[in-house]
């Protein structure tokens, strides 16, 4: 990890500042394409759907994480380029940081993408448009584009925006908190060996 970064405070204002501004684009574009107003039910059913939901995201996040998964080419190569990306910001933050980066990620980017964009222009286009979006890597534009289609497709079932939205929140936090862990066990292995 390189010095010449942002710290990772400044990484989590920018970024937070980012996806909360996704909501006011998510505005904006509904407001233009005349699909407002979104389909959020605040009730216990969304809650239990979201969490359950979860699940199969978790389970990648926990695989992708792992040393397994880790000898995986496509895999690796994720993780590498998040590394390289964002490693140093995300071993810096605190998990309310990281907590906060995926609230705003899991509620701005589904009222933009799923909220607006799938409603607008249908699930294909909406996730392909996500995916492009998230491509840091190839494999990352194909992993997107699952976890797009399958958000989408539960926003479609339920007509909810809470159900994806908290699956895409739970999953980020998740994933941000074992990418740090990560991170910083690689930062101490190379501490030991100078």
């Amino acid at each position: 990890m390189e010095n010449h970064r942002l710290p990772p405070s400044q990484v989590f204002w920018i970024g937070f500042g980012f996806e909360a501004g996704l909501l006011a684009l998510a505005a904006f574009l509904g407001w233009l394409l005349e699909v407002l107003p979104l389909p959020i039910r605040f009730d216990w059913d969304g809650v239990l759907l979201g969490l359950l939901g979860t699940l199969p995201p978790a389970i990648y996040a926990l695989l992708a994480t792992s040393e397994l998964g880790l000898r995986l080419s496509p895999v690796r190569g994720i993780y590498d380029r998040i590394r390289d990306l964002l490693g140093e910001a995300i071993a810096g933050m605190a998990l309310w940081q990281l907590g906060l980066l995926a609230l705003a990620a899991g509620f701005g980017e589904e009222f933009l993408f799923r909220g607006v964009l799938q409603v607008a222009w249908g699930l294909g286009t909406s996730s392909v448009i996500f995916a492009l979006l998230h491509a840091v890597t190839p494999a990352y534009f194909f992993m997107a584009l699952g976890l797009s289609v399958y958000l989408g497709w539960i926003f479609h079932e339920t007509e909810n925006l809470l159900v994806p939205s908290l699956i895409h929140f739970l999953y980020d936090t998740l994933a941000l908190v074992l990418l740090r862990r990560k991170f910083r066990e690689e930062e101490l292995e190379r501490s030991r060996r100078t």
